[in-house]
């Protein structure tokens, strides 16, 4: 509708004049840059909403934005229940993989941080910076209270699994066990 591309003009004014959130674009780098890579023998693409150069320090600095109203509870409420983790991992794993073809084989990739902007426009946009450790996670899996988050490398046994007896309709888990 009009009225929510109008909401949308303006989250995106908010970001570009925001204290927090103004430098990265004004920074060079690149918009919704897309990337083919392979992981195991998998391919992948992403699709970066702003990969920032520090040409200085030879440091890529990558950025995905997030629309959403839970801007104060983010990491709780999206991170997690959205599986950020694995995407935070896959987009750091990406441009790594791109920086070796290209020009950037010397600079340092970032962890991703995810800029996450109010829906309503009415909060400032936050920017959560994900960590080594939440790299690590994202391929490895890991628990956080009560629940067993699965990891990329465990994601990509179960579609090895699937591939190898053409089913698709059971968990790798039970494949194995036979169902």
């Amino acid at each position: 509708t009009a009225e929510e591309a109008d909401l949308y003009k303006n989250i995106e004014k908010k970001l570009r004049n925001s204290e927090n959130t103004k430098q990265i674009f004004e920074a060079e780098g690149l918009s919704k840059f897309p990337i083919l890579f392979e992981l195991n023998g998998e391919e992948f693409k992403m699709e970066a909403d702003r990969i920032v150069f520090d040409h200085k320090e030879k440091i890529i600095y990558p950025y995905d934005l997030k629309v959403t109203n839970f801007v104060e509870d983010f990491l709780f409420n999206s991170f997690l229940k959205r599986k950020y983790y694995i995407q935070s991992s896959l987009y750091k794993f990406g441009i790594m993989s791109w920086c070796l073809t290209n020009e950037y084989k010397d600079y340092k990739v970032e962890n991703l941080a995810f800029i996450a902007a109010d829906q309503t426009n009415f909060l400032d946009p936050i920017i959560y910076r994900t960590t080594d450790k939440h790299y690590e996670q994202g391929f490895e899996g890991f628990k956080f209270g009560n629940t067993q988050y699965r990891g990329i490398m465990q994601i990509l046994e179960d579609i090895k699994t699937s591939k190898e007896t053409n089913v698709w309709s059971m968990s790798a888990y039970n494949i194995r066990n036979k169902g």
